[in-house]
């Protein structure tokens, strides 16, 4: 409960510094990257979503962005659109080397993502992805749930 309430603390802390840099360039990609994950932490992915698609109007092509874009549409209950987002990160071409910012999300994470967006009855690509995902990162516990869960 503890780590809890720091954690939340944390994110709001870094969502408040994040507002005063949005003040001074309010395109920036990388201010809105780093502002809309707090946001999605914190319980508001359409605010996330708000932030990640200003930072795209200047840099649509943004691997940082198109991730965070990617999990936005999953928190909002936008499977088909996440799936479609986490498809395309998976597959490149961005503007910028995804492996250089946040430990996994070019890779286990985003395993994780498509697999629980794809709908029902592709169970075989689902562990194809949490399988992936995991012999990236063997701690990576979401992709062991969901393979315990098929």
């Amino acid at each position: 409960m503890a780590r809890r309430y720091t954690d939340r603390r944390k994110l709001e802390r870094n969502r408040r510094l994040l507002e005063f840099d949005r003040a001074d360039r309010p395109a920036a990609p990388f201010v809105r990257f780093h502002l809309g994950w707090p946001l999605l932490d914190l319980g508001d992915p359409a605010a996330a979503l708000a932030a990640c698609r200003a930072g795209q109007s200047v840099a649509p092509r943004d691997a940082e962005l198109a991730c965070l874009e990617a999990e936005g549409r999953l928190a909002t209950g936008n499977p088909v659109g996440a799936a479609a987002r986490f498809g395309a990160f998976l597959a490149g071409g961005w503007d910028n080397d995804p492996r250089a910012f946040a430990d996994g999300v070019c890779g286990d994470r985003t395993r994780h993502g498509l697999a629980v967006a794809l709908p029902a009855g592709r169970a075989v690509e689902q562990e194809e992805l949490w399988r992936a995902a995991v012999a990236e990162r063997p701690e990576f516990g979401p992709a062991w749930l969901g393979l315990g869960e098929l």
